[in-house]
């Protein structure tokens, strides 16, 4: 990954066109925000995790160990449920910059084309039109330390929080006994704070690890049928809103 900077400059004759999310295939785990916690635990396992200064950060699980990414089908289409925030806006990210967020782009993704797709800037040198909605969508659902830092460290220091061992080592889930126990001042605290419905959509979000089951076992009977056929199916990355599903 070669994140830069996004400039007009740099970027302006590119276009970007939507392709096989092949470069997720190996991630058991994507960053979520707190923002989208909520509609990702309807289809996703979450669970938390510490970052390299120890800090807590919430994550969708998407495979079981290491280099294994269920989503991911044959011919690179996700398949099916929620596609969180940084699948959707790939290549692009935001980098913070104390309160201020500078949009990035991996410039080694096969997804930028200088023929083909939307056009990253209008002649002026605007932002074009696919990514102005971009932009909009990463700041307003993007993992940022200003929105998310606040409720991860109430959670954290609420104590409800055990290690998730069927896992493996590094991952977090809420203890259903422990969040119980917190006594009333813990409650309103983390009410305040906004971690209360986030734990509760971890809690919720548990059972989905049994989806990933059904999806292994679809992932395998797509690559036998494409073993069968020459034929390429068309990839789709559709709104969020509009279905939220990405078939191969």
């Amino acid at each position: 990954m070669n994140q830069v900077p996004l400039t007009p400059d740099r970027h302006g004759q590119l276009r970007r066109r939507v392709g096989p999310l092949f470069f997720l295939a190996d991630q058991p785990l994507v960053p979520l925000s707190v923002a989208e916690a909520a509609r990702a635990a309807i289809d996703l396992p979450l669970a938390f995790s510490r970052d390299a200064q120890g800090g807590l950060r919430l994550v969708a699980i998407l495979g079981r160990s290491a280099g294994e990414n269920v989503h991911i089908g044959p011919q690179g289409g996700w398949l099916g449920g929620y596609v969180p925030t940084v699948v959707r806006c790939h290549p692009f990210s935001l980098r913070m910059n104390g309160e201020q967020a500078l949009v990035v782009v991996d410039e080694s993704s096969d997804w930028l084309s200088p023929t083909e797709g939307e056009p990253l800037f209008t002649p002026e040198g605007g932002f074009g039109g696919e990514l102005e909605r971009l932009v909009a969508l990463m700041k307003a659902q993007l993992p940022t330390p200003v929105r998310d830092r606040p409720v991860l460290d109430a959670i954290d220091a609420s104590g409800v929080l055990e290690s998730w061992p069927e896992l493996g080592e590094g991952l977090l889930r809420v203890s259903a006994p422990r969040l119980e126990a917190l006594d009333d001042a813990s409650v309103l605290a983390l009410r305040r704070a906004g971690g209360l419905p986030l734990a509760y959509a971890q809690l919720l979000s548990a059972p989905c690890l049994r989806r990933m089951e059904n999806l292994t076992k679809l992932k395998r009977r797509l690559g036998e049928r494409q073993e069968r056929t020459a034929a390429r199916e068309s990839f789709v990355l559709d709104d969020p809103d509009a279905g939220m599903l990405v078939f191969d």
